[in-house]
């Protein structure tokens, strides 16, 4: 009979279902509830496991310690490490550096009879010890190699997105900044006009003075819109030596 370790903080409900399927499917495989790292290396003291299902994330340790360990105390035991998210590579590559069989993601996705298969096929193979896959072959070199180097064109194109949304949002807050303005701009002009026209017809209208003189007195107004604006005071003249110079320049 195969022995297999599953290492979890939940390892009690997982076995006790595998190890009914494995029964009721009169499979030869008996599985051992591991909670802690620590009554993981206690029973490795005892007995080593065909395979050890070893939960990727624990306190204290790595997983790259954690399996050094495994490999001091049990380096004939088999190691396929699981995870409920999605593949870490940075994760992925340590765990093949440090001799796993397997890498399994989404841990409550995973088919009980695709479970035995593999399981099966571990644990009937001495080539997949931890010992003997921690001297890395070609592939293995390479498969680290391509893993180390999509790992950092991932990190490399994460840095450009975050640059080029930065340049998108602060050309879009200027966007939105110049078409404010814009918009205040023509308000302020179509109200300059409509009170300077008014003020136009009505002394035009309600007065007997000349034309001239009503223009006279919009040219007045149109000078004290100029000036609450500021704009006489960006082309205030000095006349130094009889030439003309404007203020700032």
């Amino acid at each position: 009979m195969s022995a297999v370790f599953i290492v979890d903080e939940s390892a009690s409900g997982l076995s006790a279902d595998l190890n009914a399927i494995s029964k009721r499917e009169r499979l030869d495989v008996q599985f051992c509830p591991l909670l802690t790292l620590e009554q993981m290396f206690l029973a490795l003291e005892d007995e080593t496991p065909d395979l050890i299902l070893l939960h990727h994330h624990w306190a204290g340790l790595s997983i790259s310690q954690a399996l050094e360990r495994i490999a001091e105390q049990a380096g004939d035991a088999r190691v396929i490490v699981f995870t409920g998210q999605s593949v870490d590579v940075a994760e992925l590559i340590e765990c093949v550096r440090s001799g796993v069989a397997d890498y399994w993601t989404k841990r409550g996705q995973l088919d009980p009879v695709v479970v035995f298969r593999q399981i099966a096929h571990y644990c009937s193979g001495p080539e997949w010890a931890i010992k003997k896959l921690r001297i890395a072959s070609g592939s293995q070199r390479q498969l680290i190699r391509a893993a180390t180097n999509s790992l950092e064109r991932i990190e490399e194109l994460s840095r450009s997105r975050d640059e080029l949304e930065g340049k998108v949002r602060t050309l879009e807050d200027q966007d939105r900044a110049a078409f404010l303005r814009a918009v205040g701009t023509g308000i302020k002009f179509a109200l300059t006009i409509a009170i300077l026209t008014g003020a136009f017809i009505a002394v035009n209208v309600y007065t007997t003075l000349p034309v001239w003189v009503a223009l006279v007195f919009v040219g007045i107004l149109v000078a004290f819109f100029l000036l609450l604006e500021g704009k006489l005071a960006e082309a205030h003249i000095k006349w130094p030596g009889g030439s003309t110079r404007i203020k700032g320049k």
